[in-house]
């Protein structure tokens, strides 16, 4: 039970910010839960909580799944980069500045 005050502080900050209309992204871990347990989607949760939020990264992820429908199988660095980075940075930089999100 050693993690579980992090992992109770860790959701409420993920509420507060939630609350606020700040939060883009959460993903927890959490041992012995298969998938939860480890990083294997973790980059594919947080571009789906993202796009929720902002929408035009949704074009960016759909070329990345067009051009590798195995995305989700890659290292980890790919999946951050062609998952969240490339569609971040293919949002016209106006709506970057919205994108004040916080990911915990």
């Amino acid at each position: 039970m050693a993690g579980t005050g992090k992992s109770t502080i860790a959701r409420t900050i993920a509420q507060s910010f939630a609350s606020h209309g700040q939060l883009g992204a959460s993903f927890f871990f959490k041992g012995g839960e298969g998938e939860r347990g480890t990083a294997v989607r973790f980059f594919t949760t947080i571009a789906n909580d993202l796009v929720a939020y902002e929408p035009g990264m949704l074009p960016g992820i759909r070329k990345a799944l067009d051009e590798d429908s195995a995305i989700s199988d890659r290292a980890l660095k790919d999946q951050f980069e062609k998952l969240i980075l490339q569609p971040i940075l293919g949002i016209k930089q106006a709506c970057l500045q919205a994108l004040a999100r916080v990911m915990l």
